[in-house]
C-alpha cells in the first residue's frame, strides 16, 4: 500500500507502508500457535516443578499452581501464563518465575514459521515493486 503526495511540480514523495491484514494473518499462523502452545507446555511444567520444590521446602501441600492458554485474538495469537492459586501468586510475586522463563537472546527456530515469513516477504516485495513501477510510469507520463 502506498500514499503519494502531489503538488504543482508533480510527485512530491511516496510513502510505502505494510498491509495490516498481512501482518494480522502472520501473527495468527497455525505454526506460530503450535509454537506458543509447545512453549506454554514447557514453561508450565518448569514453573510447576519450581513451585512444587518450594512447597516441599516449606512443608506445604504440594499442588500445581501455574497454567497456560493460547488466545487467538483479532490481530494476533498470545500466550498467557497464569499463576492460578494463592501460593503460586505469592511465589510469582517473590521470585518472578514467569519472567525468568523468557530467555533473552535465546531464540529457537520454530518449524514452518521462517518459511511462511519468507514466502510472505517475497509476495510483499513483488507487490511493492509492481506498485512502485506503476507510480513511476504514472509520474513519467
Amino acid at each position: 500500500m502506498a500514499r503519494a503526495r502531489w503538488n504543482t511540480d508533480g510527485l512530491r514523495h511516496v510513502k510505502a507502508y505494510s498491509n495490516t491484514e498481512d501482518w494480522d494473518e502472520l501473527r495468527k499462523l497455525p505454526q506460530l500457535v503450535a509454537y506458543l502452545e509447545s512453549k506454554g507446555e514447557t514453561w508450565e511444567t518448569d514453573l510447576n516443578t519450581e513451585l512444587n520444590a518450594a512447597q516441599r521446602a516449606r512443608k506445604q501441600p504440594v499442588e500445581d499452581g501455574y497454567a497456560h492458554h493460547v488466545v487467538i485474538g483479532e490481530t494476533r495469537a498470545r500466550l498467557h501464563m497464569v499463576p492460578f492459586t494463592a501460593r503460586a501468586q505469592a511465589h510469582e510475586a517473590t521470585h518472578q518465575s514467569i519472567l525468568k522463563q523468557m530467555k533473552v537472546g535465546d531464540v529457537e527456530k520454530a518449524q514452518g514459521v521462517p518459511e511462511a515469513l519468507a514466502e510472505r516477504s517475497n509476495e510483499s516485495r513483488e507487490r511493492r515493486a509492481a506498485l512502485m513501477a506503476h507510480v513511476r510510469a504514472f509520474t513519467n507520463a
